[in-house]
């Protein structure tokens, strides 16, 4: 059975087969898969049966969150509305509140990307299920480059590039969750002043955001340059160990990169 989600054109939304608001016109919108359901973050593929000021596209991918942790989602519609107009960037639809089960809810509408992310590309292709050429890592390359120059340009830093957060649109690539992000302007840097204090996914994390909590735009280049080559390879640049380790070989050694590549 399907259930139907209302929405006013308050930008109110309210997961609730029977939620009205008499005063106020509202538009069903239809639940066609569930994709990931967890207490604090859902993401959900919705069927739009008209479009709304909101939403944009016919499909699209909604992130929720509880307001009273909703901080990182809430970063990530700013910087996504200042994003907006670029191929390799996910596009950023809106963003509402809700109540779910009674409890305030954030919901941020981007997107949906039909074809997975990137990971799941590198995942099918250590399975044999399919081959990427170098001619389509160079293009996939390309494109990453275009969306990481679009968000330097508009004053942002990145800091969690990887591939479970590019998303795949056909042959195209998307960066995507942008919760981590920071202003950086130019030839500027966020420090932190404290070692070990990166704020994104480890093993794509330079060495100086390490020892010394530094975060410039350099970070995002090492960061594509670690996917690149778990795209050409399969394996990523450090080999799996406990994250002390881990955080001592990406301060004091060099990646793995294989010469054949």
């Amino acid at each position: 059975m399907t259930d139907n989600l209302k929405l006013s054109n308050t930008s109110s939304y309210v997961f609730s087969s029977e939620y009205h608001t008499p005063s106020l016109s509202t538009y069903n919108l239809h639940i066609n898969r569930l994709l990931e359901f967890a207490s604090i973050n859902m993401l959900f593929s919705l069927f739009c049966s008209r479009l709304t000021s909101c939403i944009c596209a016919e499909v699209a991918a909604v992130k929720c969150s509880y307001i009273r942790r909703s901080s990182s989602l809430k970063l990530e519609a700013q910087i996504l509305t200042t994003l907006k107009g670029c191929p390799n960037v996910v596009q950023f639809f809106g963003a509402a509140l809700s109540v779910d089960n009674g409890i305030p809810t954030y919901n941020l509408f981007v997107e949906y990307a039909c074809g997975g992310s990137l990971h799941d590309l590198i995942i099918n292709s250590k399975k044999g299920m399919m081959k990427m050429s170098e001619l389509e890592v160079g293009f996939y390359t390309y494109q990453l480059l275009n969306g990481i120059l679009h968000v330097h340009k508009k004053g942002w830093v990145h800091c969690d590039i990887k591939p479970a957060n590019v998303l795949v649109f056909d042959n195209e690539l998307k960066l995507a969750d942008f919760g981590l992000s920071l202003r950086v302007g130019d030839g500027m840097a966020y420090k932190t002043g404290r070692a070990l204090s990166n704020r994104g996914t480890l093993p794509y994390a330079p060495p100086e955001s390490l020892t010394h909590g530094f975060h410039s735009k350099a970070y995002d280049i090492w960061s594509l340059g670690c996917t690149m080559v778990e795209i050409m390879t399969g394996h990523r640049v450090w080999i799996d160990c406990s994250t002390k380790d881990l955080q001592w070989m990406i301060m004091n050694e060099d990646p793995m990169i294989p010469t054949n590549i």
